[in-house]
């Protein structure tokens, strides 16, 4: 049975703006919006919406621009395109990590070694983004040999399938759109990952099936404004000697406000890493 059509919508946003576009529009765009990084700062920006018009609603247009978005376009997908696309990115290698898309890899991830391979479809994290290459050093740089791991926001699931090959026990993935949700079962599959050792809990954090639960290491690669939302909840998912580790911040203001979250928590900074204009820190509970 085919998917109905649904109307897509491309436009382009600065880096920093785009970061906050996922959470600002997700009434307009309630699938997510699939985020490519391009040169110059500027981020292209695609989503979709029901096609119940040939263009863009001009109360929706009105409300990008005042986001700042610009180079804003419609069109129509056909019912066969209109699920998630599943086109290529590059291939790139982060430290021992070689991320592939799903078309130029085999369909399934082959044992051992360490290649991801992704769907390009709406979920972040294709490793392209600052964000995402700095949880991915900084968890390198401390395998979590044998541990549970928390990832909250999980997106494309890129950092779990990461932990996983670094010797992670088991990784917890949440995510609150269901679009995510599936491409992220889907990419589990394409890596040869069973469900047991990654599950995929859909809904909106903290869930009722996370309470009494700590864990030794937790992920959230989110916008700055909900890290400080979550971390009371987040901090409290941390064990005893446990690490947080959260990315998405942008700035020097944004870093001070969420490490100033994380020690209202209890939480000790241990380490701020940056690349370009962002960063990720990692705290301790102690």
């Amino acid at each position: 049975m085919s998917s109905p059509a649904r109307l897509r919508i491309t436009f382009h946003l600065p880096d920093a703006a785009a970061e906050w576009a996922g959470t600002a529009l997700t009434d307009l765009f309630p699938d997510g919006l699939l985020l490519v990084p391009q040169p110059g700062g500027v981020t292209r920006l695609r989503g979709w919406i029901k096609a119940g018009r040939l263009s863009l609603p001009a109360a929706a247009r009105r409300r990008l621009e005042a986001c700042g978005a610009s180079r804003i376009s419609a069109a129509l997908d056909r019912p066969r395109a209109a699920a998630l696309p599943h086109g290529r990115f590059p291939a790139q290698t982060i430290g021992r990590f070689r991320i592939v898309s799903a078309q130029e890899a085999p369909k399934a991830a082959p044992a051992g070694g360490s290649s991801i391979v992704l769907v390009q479809g709406q979920a972040f994290g294709s490793g392209r983004h600052e964000s995402t290459r700095l949880m991915l050093r900084i968890i390198e740089s401390a395998p979590p040999l044998g541990q549970d791991v928390l990832d909250v926001g999980a997106g494309s699931g890129i950092l779990g399938f990461a932990c996983l090959h670094l010797g992670a026990r088991r990784v917890a993935c949440v995510e609150i759109e269901s679009a995510a949700c599936a491409e992220l079962r889907r990419n589990r599959a394409l890596n040869a990952v069973p469900p047991s050792r990654m599950p995929v809990l859909c809904g909106r954090f903290p869930l009722r099936r996370l309470q009494g639960r700590s864990f030794p290491l937790v992920l959230a690669n989110l916008v700055t404004p909900l890290l400080c939302t979550l971390m009371p909840r987040l901090a409290a998912r941390v064990a005893r000697g446990g690490t947080l580790l959260c990315s998405g911040i942008h700035t020097d203001a944004e870093a001070r406000a969420v490490a100033a979250a994380g020690a209202a928590r209890g939480l000790r900074l241990r380490q701020r890493a940056r690349l370009r204009s962002w960063n990720a820190l990692r705290f301790k509970r102690t």
